[in-house]
């Protein structure tokens, strides 16, 4: 990690950079490093198994899938949360097709209690039930090549960076579970989205679910 002039580098004797380290960049300490790997490993962690069945068992406190902004759900991940949410009946749902979507998110809270899952916005929590929040996050303009008037790669990187910035400010120290958001249909490169999200997401603690094969 390139640090520069006048600040703290490990070569100059452990004190601001002079530049006679003849390294270019100048490199933070070894140590801390190890340290950024290790609260990394603490905050994202992936996992195999089904994102909606462990949501439901109370894994996580908030649980994220990719949208597009036509107000479809038709396949991938998003009809199984439709189904199992009512996602597809969220107030950005019901607006039908619009741009001003892209990189917005819109959610809903649950109550997880022993009689069911319940919409909190029907009732209280009175008994202080555990909580899943559900969020659509429009990280797509487009639908994919499924559809077919769909594209290719429908997958827009700047709207998923702007998604994962709000869910860290809006969730701050929640748990949140997602599956591999735009590296399925929407053909994104899991790689960079993965890197997307753990230099957002400082502040959550996120698991990443993936089906199995």
């Amino acid at each position: 990690m390139a640090i520069g002039i006048g600040l703290h580098c490990w070569y100059c004797e452990h004190g601001p950079c002079n530049g006679e380290c003849k390294i270019d960049p100048c490199q933070e300490s070894p140590i801390t490093n190890v340290l950024e790997e290790a609260k990394l490993k603490a905050r994202y962690s992936e996992v195999t198994g089904d994102l909606i069945a462990l949501a439901k068992e109370g894994a996580f406190n908030v649980i994220v899938h990719g949208c597009n902004c036509h107000s479809t759900m038709a396949a991938g991940i998003a009809p199984h949360m439709a189904q199992a949410f009512g996602c597809d009946k969220f107030n950005l749902e019901l607006k039908g097709p619009s741009i001003n979507k892209l990189g917005c998110i819109d959610y809903e809270t649950f109550v997880i209690s022993k009689g069911g899952l319940w919409n909190r916005k029907l009732d209280s929590n009175i008994n202080n039930d555990p909580e899943l929040t559900v969020v659509n996050a429009y990280t797509q303009y487009r639908y994919g090549k499924n559809h077919i008037d769909g594209v290719s790669k429908p997958v827009d990187y700047e709207a998923i960076t702007i998604v994962m910035r709000k869910l860290n400010v809006e969730f701050k120290g929640l748990h949140i579970g997602l599956p591999k958001i735009g590296a399925g249909l929407a053909g994104g490169d899991w790689e960079r989205i993965k890197k997307i999200i753990q230099t957002e997401l400082i502040d959550c603690k996120v698991t990443i679910v993936i089906l199995p094969q």
